[in-house]
This record gives C-alpha cells, sequence and structure tokens, in this order.
C-alpha cells in the first residue's frame, strides 16, 4: 500500500468518524434537550480515534464540523493539514468509495435491519418519541380537535415531515379525511380547485354541499413549505 493511499485511507476514516458524532444532530435523532447538549455529553468523555488514539475535544469543535458539513458535505470533515490550509481538499474517488463504505458497515455492526437514517426505510411505526416529536404531536392534535389552522417550523432535516407522517397514520381514516397539497406557488383558483379536486366535489360546489361532506369526515390539509405561499392566496384564505 503507496503512502498515499495509506493517507487517503486516514483521512477517510478521520471523515467518517467526525460525521459519526454529529449524525444525530444532523438527523434530529439525539434524545437530549439540545444539540448543545448532546455534544457536551459526547465530549465528556476522551474519544478513541480509527488510528486508535485517545484525544479530548470540546463540544464547539462538534459544532464547528457540524456548519463545515452543512457546507462541504463530507469533504469539509477531512482532517486539515498545514500544506493545504487555504487550498481546497476535493475528495478523489477512492476516498468517496471508502467513506461511503464504511458508513454503509455501520448497519451490520450494531445489528440494525435498516438504514435509520434514510427516509424512504424510515416507517412510521419506527419513530422515535423523543422530546421535540411528542411536542409536534400534541400541537397537531389541538388543530385537529378544534378545526383551525397550524404553523410548524423548524430546520431542514429535523422531521417535521416525519412527524407529520406519523400524526397522520395515526388517524382514524372512518373519521378524518386528510390530504396533502404538493404545491404552494399557485393561484387562487387553481388553490380551490385543487381543493375541491381532493374532497371529490365539483370545482362550483355550493357551501352546503361542503357542509354535507365534512359531516362525515373531517378534512385535514397538510401543506409543506407553506412559506411559498404568496400574499394575495393567504389574504384569501383567511
Amino acid at each position: 500500500m503507496s503512502k498515499d493511499t495509506e493517507t487517503i485511507k486516514r483521512d477517510a476514516e478521520a471523515a467518517q468518524f467526525r460525521f459519526a458524532l454529529i449524525a444525530p444532530v444532523i438527523q434530529g435523532l439525539f434524545p437530549d434537550t439540545s444539540a448543545t447538549a448532546y455534544y457536551k455529553r459526547v465530549t465528556a468523555s476522551p474519544l478513541t480515534l480509527p488510528d486508535g488514539s485517545i484525544v479530548s475535544y470540546s463540544y464547539k469543535t462538534l459544532e464547528k464540523w457540524k456548519s463545515q458539513y452543512k457546507i462541504g458535505g463530507l469533504d469539509a470533515l477531512m482532517p486539515n493539514t498545514r500544506s493545504d490550509k487555504w487550498f481546497s481538499r476535493a475528495l478523489n474517488e477512492e476516498a468517496i468509495a471508502i467513506i461511503y463504505r464504511r458508513i454503509l458497515m455501520y448497519s451490520s455492526f450494531y445489528g440494525l435491519t435498516f438504514n435509520p437514517f434514510d427516509k424512504q426505510q424510515l416507517k412510521e411505526k419506527d419513530h422515535f418519541i423523543s422530546r421535540d416529536f411528542t411536542e409536534m404531536t400534541n400541537w397537531l392534535n389541538y388543530p385537529k380537535d378544534i378545526r383551525g389552522i397550524g404553523v410548524f417550523t423548524a430546520l431542514p432535516g429535523m422531521g417535521k415531515s416525519y412527524a407529520l407522517r406519523c400524526f397522520a397514520a395515526s388517524l382514524n381514516p372512518s373519521l378524518f379525511h386528510i390530504e396533502y397539497l404538493c404545491l404552494s406557488t399557485i393561484s387562487v383558483a387553481d388553490f380551490y380547485k385543487q381543493l375541491c379536486f381532493i374532497l371529490g366535489v365539483p370545482e362550483k360546489a355550493t357551501k352546503p354541499g361542503c357542509s354535507r361532506l365534512s359531516r362525515n369526515r373531517s378534512p385535514i390539509f397538510t401543506k409543506k413549505n407553506a412559506s411559498r405561499f404568496f400574499s394575495p392566496l393567504m389574504k384569501h384564505s383567511t
């Protein structure tokens, strides 16, 4: 094994190790009250690196790694040496292959039946009842009970859509008709046409007709990226 290959492998292992430490925060799966609390708990004791050396980190170091990952991905987690401090450290294909191969290995290492960080594989029944998850579920139940409107905000990747999926799966389909509106940048007329299509009523349905429909099952509409709704639609809806 050449020196270059050894260096690539060592740097790839370091990047994968750093990613493993910040992955729970990126995916919003940490059990602590905040990301900072998680960082402090993880760095409370010295950590063993892939090469066997033992290092103590500050929780601020993990915060820095998370910020770097958000900007540059796995490339940004590569160890920074003096020779390349002011230059781009783009990974070659071999290093990328090593990193992703090791990321995939953790499923078998921990005896997992699926990748818990893959949104396509994570089912509603497998949700983790965290503090944030419980709080959002309670707040989702409130507008459901009063037939009101709720707006939920959080950073990307924190689990808003997944919590909404779990909430929808928990509803009795005999009592509730839940639908997802996928388009935000539409006109007022298109918005109401979409509602009529979802409810299964004619586009020129009368108010009594809609009332009769809602007596059987309470309609619940969910909308992602509602910030893209333009002003006329919001004013008309209110």
